[in-house]
């Protein structure tokens, strides 16, 4: 259970007016790869498909209310009327309580989001890669990956959410990944490094006198 009391000011999914890219709520991270693209999934081998990737964990009292309208909006203009209501797709949304090994966040983290964008487009040019900035608006440094980006960490993520059909299986709206923002430290959940000083305590130099 997390200490962290997260500000109504960040409890809110909005449309930034300068970006027109859509902000979520301060969630906990997991699985991310903001610095290095790795590949979606265990089988995928060509490097060309590669992502860079992060999911979300969302506490209950969470506004989503932009998000929801966006996807809302998505589904509808690519989904003739007529098939609204039989049509199945996919939602960004997802309950924590239905995603295997991150269901026993459910009861804190209700929602999660899966975000990521490929590495490279269609033509093989590369995209640029998310930038990654601290509290403060600060880049973050890629060397500083494993200790900034860890299972746990409060971060909020920018999302250019789109509508891809249904050529492999099941149409839907995918949530693409922009950007991402650090924010508070916290314990870290399942899967996720702790640091060396959660492991050591200190040693005084009386002790280490010994085995000089």
């Amino acid at each position: 259970m997390s200490t962290v009391v997260v500000p109504a000011s960040l409890k809110k999914s909005f449309k930034s007016e300068k970006s027109g890219n859509l902000i979520l709520p301060a969630g906990r991270l997991m699985y991310a790869s903001l610095f290095t693209a790795t590949r979606p999934s265990k089988s995928e081998t060509n490097p060309k498909k590669f992502q860079y990737q992060a999911t979300v964990l969302l506490p209950a009292d969470v506004d989503l209310t932009a998000l929801e309208n966006e996807i809302k909006d998505l589904f509808e203009s690519n989904t003739p009327e007529a098939k609204r209501a039989t049509t199945k797709w996919r939602n960004p949304i997802l309950k924590t309580a239905d995603e295997g090994s991150l269901a026993i966040y459910a009861e804190d983290y209700p929602y999660m989001i899966r975000a990521n964008s490929k590495q490279f487009q269609k033509d093989g040019k590369e995209r640029p890669r998310p930038a990654v900035v601290d509290s403060q608006g600060q880049d973050v440094d890629e060397s500083r990956d494993p200790e900034e980006c860890y299972n746990g960490r409060w971060a909020r993520l920018s999302l250019n959410p789109y509508w891809y059909p249904a050529n492999d299986g099941i149409a839907g709206v995918s949530a693409g990944l922009v950007n991402a923002q650090l924010l508070w430290h916290d314990d870290p959940l399942a899967g996720g490094k702790a640091k060396a000083s959660s492991d050591f305590e200190a040693v005084d130099d009386e002790t280490l006198g010994n085995f000089e």
